[in-house]
């Protein structure tokens, strides 16, 4: 629908005086913000770095060191109890033996999933050990899968296979913990 300029006038005479004034405020923000967008696109890359920043760091919660401790601890328990439900069900709904290297890739695939999501959460808090994240990437993945793959399978009950599985991730887990625990001494000498 096209509406002229003289139309909306007439209309805003018919409604009276507080459309008048509100219709005269709206302008004015609009194009307040239409003048403040034409200067800003003169530094648009400057303006896009300085968003990136922020984003990067706006709602980001600094850790104490027993926090960022706690919090991978927490965060990885999540990530392993994730990765052995899917083992289990695995386990539970396929002839491992007959579609092994099937299994093999959706256990990689899924498993290297959990990894990438949880290490975007952990990268969410500032911590005197940087970038959990980056240290919860910072495994060898294949020598990782390859001895969840001895244990998957494996000719040991369900239940021992997945006692198994979670012994190799708690190890892991604690082999980082140590990392964090010295990338935060080293922060603090």
């Amino acid at each position: 629908m096209d509406v002229s300029f003289i139309q909306f006038i007439n209309a805003i005479k018919e409604l009276g005086f507080p459309v008048a004034l509100a219709a005269f405020l709206i302008f004015a923000l609009v194009g307040g913000f239409v003048y403040v967008m034409y200067r800003a696109a003169n530094s648009l890359d400057d303006i896009k770095a300085l968003l990136r920043v922020i984003s990067l760091n706006v709602g980001k919660t600094f850790l104490s060191s027993e926090q960022t401790l706690d919090m991978f601890r927490w965060c990885l328990a999540e990530h392993i109890q994730q990765k052995l439900k899917f083992a289990e069900d695995l386990l539970i709904k396929n002839d491992i033996k007959r579609r092994k290297e099937e299994i093999k890739a959706q256990l990689q695939s899924e498993f290297y999933r959990i990894t990438q999501e949880e290490a975007t959460k952990l990268s969410t808090f500032n911590t005197p050990a940087g970038d959990l994240g980056q240290v919860l990437l910072s495994i060898n993945f294949e020598e990782f899968m390859d001895e969840i793959y001895v244990s998957f399978f494996s000719d040991n009950e369900r239940n021992s296979k997945i006692a198994d599985m979670r012994a190799i991730m708690n190890n892991y887990v604690n082999d980082l913990t140590r990392q964090i625990k010295s990338r935060i001494a080293a922060n603090y000498l």
